[in-house]
Parts: structure tokens; sequence; C-alpha cells
């Protein structure tokens, strides 16, 4: 029980506006750039993930010593950043066409 309270308090770095994900990662409290920057960020972040996946993929199907547990694990995790992505771009545009529509 106390274990899960404890791993609250290190969410505190979330409640930061736009703190990029290298910084929630390194447990920083830096406040990012711009949402430009966090976005190409992000786009990066999902680029590697799936880099990562092919290459467990092609590991796995050379034969080399890495269990299919790990194969799913990349694959799953590189799907995840993906929609989350396409998620945060479906909420962008549904936030611009409400501002588009909005009358002077």
């Amino acid at each position: 029980m106390s274990q899960s309270i404890n791993s609250i308090s290190s969410l505190k770095s979330l409640s930061k506006p736009f703190a990029t994900p290298q910084a929630l990662e390194l447990g920083g409290d830096k406040q990012g750039g711009s949402f430009q920057d966090m976005l190409l960020s992000s786009l990066n972040h999902v680029a590697t993930a799936d880099r990562n996946a092919q290459a467990a993929v092609e590991s796995s199907l050379a034969g080399e010593d890495i269990t299919q547990a790990e194969v799913f694990s990349a694959i799953k995790k590189a799907d995840m950043s993906m929609r989350m992505l396409l998620q945060v771009r479906n909420k962008t545009l549904e936030a611009f066409n409400e501002i588009k529509q909005l009358r002077m």
C-alpha cells in the first residue's frame, strides 16, 4: 500500500505544462519548450519505438537470442506509442476546427 502512495509523488513532474517526454523519463521537472517541440519529440519517440520493434522482429526471424515475449513487448510498445500520437493529432485537429468556427 505504501509503495503505491510513494509512486504518486513521482508523478509531480506530470503536472507541469508541456513537459517533454525526455524530461519525464529522466525524472526532471524542467519545463519544455513550445508545443511544436513537444510534438516533434513525440514523433521521434514513436519512430524510435517503431525501429526497435522492427529490429526485434528481424532478430527473432534471424534466429538470434531474443524471446517471443521481448518481441511482443517491443511491438506493443510501438503500437501504443502510435495510438497515443494519433489521439493527440485527433484532439489537436478537433481544437483547431472549434477555433476556426468561432466568429469574431
